[in-house]
């Protein structure tokens, strides 16, 4: 509780509205379950762009702290990277977005979910929270938006880390050999995803396919469904806008922003994660400042997989950035 309102002062001298940083779960809309307190208490606050727009955050760790801002894959929210970034606050202060169309961020009305849409975003975000020397952390699409962001923002990082997400084919645009059990390269043509409508709560909760294999922590599922008045529970996410949308030049050709990085980096990978050995030696020789890590027996959920290794690889990482003379 001290703590709480330890965090809730600092927040307030920061200039942040007491009324918009709130623990995760008092915002929760239409009737969804109070958000678990197991995790340090996360607190959700929201940022409201030039268009309006409202993206929405979950922070762990004290203001004060280096600030490290968390990517989800596309068509994920904050809360479904909330173990990785509960552990990482015990150095940082750690920021999990809810990217546009997800979570609790508001869905983008001409249904635009590039990558360079995803970049503007996050220059925004980050004017707002008026950060330089912060660290970028992206897991799976939100690697590729780190790449992007980093490519045109490289003076405001101290360190990029993407974990298992990058070029989906070689730089003459050739197809790589596949990781063990990979059956088809990420970002391949998908078909239309399903949009569940479940009568109820509990309907919801017991259907695998609706928590993915993972565990029903409260907070991933008030950040991935909605209760409505008449009872009946829907995904949040934009999920056809997602499926309809282009991602970009900044998927489709990565390869210059690779090169154009400045920022030291480290690519985790997964050995049965999404990029390809042959992807993660050619961005290494494209550009001296990569690095790369692979986690054995880890799929693309490399944090979930092994959180020991993603966490012992990013922290030995980071003290090398952060002792680092500035740039």
């Amino acid at each position: 509780m001290r703590q709480g309102l330890r965090r809730r002062a600092a927040l307030a001298a920061m200039g942040v509205p007491l009324a918009a940083a709130v623990p995760a779960g008092a915002a929760a809309q239409s009737g969804a379950p109070a958000a678990s307190r197991a995790l340090a208490e996360p607190l959700r606050t929201d940022v409201r762009l030039r268009s309006g727009r409202r993206l929405s955050y979950l922070a762990w760790g004290l203001p004060t702290a280096p600030a490290l801002l968390l990517l989800p894959g596309r068509g994920s929210s904050g809360a479904e990277v909330q173990p990785l970034a509960a552990a990482l606050a015990a150095d940082h202060l750690v920021v999990a977005l809810d990217p546009r169309g997800c979570g609790f961020s508001d869905w983008a009305p001409d249904g635009d979910y590039t990558v360079e849409a995803a970049v503007d975003d996050l220059q925004q975000f980050v004017a707002a929270q008026r950060w330089r020397d912060f660290v970028l952390y992206g897991h799976s699409y939100g690697a590729v938006v780190g790449i992007a962001y980093a490519a045109a923002q490289g003076a405001l990082l101290r360190a990029l880390v993407l974990e298992d997400g990058g070029p989906i084919a070689l730089e003459d645009g050739s197809a790589p050999v596949l990781n063990p059990g990979q059956a088809r390269l990420a970002g391949s043509p998908a078909p239309r995803p399903a949009e569940p409508i479940y009568e109820s709560w509990a309907d919801m909760l017991a259907d695998p396919a609706a928590l993915n294999g993972r565990p029903a922590e409260p907070l991933m599922l008030e950040s991935r469904f909605v209760r409505h008045s008449d009872g009946r529970v829907r995904l949040r996410r934009d999920v056809i806008g997602l499926w309809q949308s282009q991602r970009g030049a900044g998927f489709t050709e990565p390869w210059p922003l690779v090169r154009a990085l400045r920022t030291p980096t480290l690519l985790i990978r997964g050995e049965r994660g999404l990029v390809p050995l042959a992807i993660a030696k050619a961005m290494q020789q494209a550009n001296p400042r990569i690095a790369v890590a692979t986690v054995e027996q880890a799929g693309h959920g490399v944090h979930r997989d092994n959180l020991g290794d993603v966490l012992r690889l990013t922290r030995t990482f980071l003290a090398g950035a952060h002792a680092a003379q500035p740039r």
